[in-house]
């Protein structure tokens, strides 16, 4: 069954997560994921980026991102990135999807990386 994360980052933290295929958070918060799962970064309100899970979460010291430490991270393998150009809006497409699957407080759901699995994930991977 497909399980998708959508996550909003800014391009810089996008663009070191790709290149060291590594996707870092300040919180533990990884106890669900699972090699496989899909996640889809959103950067200004566009899809920037989708990668898989690759492996298990670990604890790192090492500095990879230029505005924090980010020290739980989790091995992540590139599938796609969109230059700003080519980028489907968030706001057009993706959003009704998560409004029928978490309601209004859909912006918790992708705050807090929480995993859609289902029907409504495999929709938003269609539109990519």
């Amino acid at each position: 069954m497909t399980k998708l994360r959508i996550i909003k980052v800014n391009q810089t933290n996008l663009d070191v997560a790709l290149e060291h295929d590594i996707w870092g958070r300040k919180k533990m918060g990884f106890k669900d994921w699972e090699k496989g799962d899909h996640l889809l970064f959103v950067v200004d309100n566009t899809v920037a980026g989708h990668a898989l899970v690759d492996g298990k979460p670990f604890k790192s010291e090492d500095i990879f991102w230029g505005d924090d430490l980010y020290p739980n991270r989790i091995p992540i393998k590139k599938v796609k990135a969109w230059a700003s150009e080519k980028r489907i809006s968030y706001l057009d497409k993706i959003k009704p999807i998560l409004m029928e699957e978490w309601g209004n407080n859909f912006g918790w759901q992708i705050l807090t990386q929480q995993s859609m699995v289902g029907a409504n994930a495999e929709k938003i991977l269609k539109l990519l």
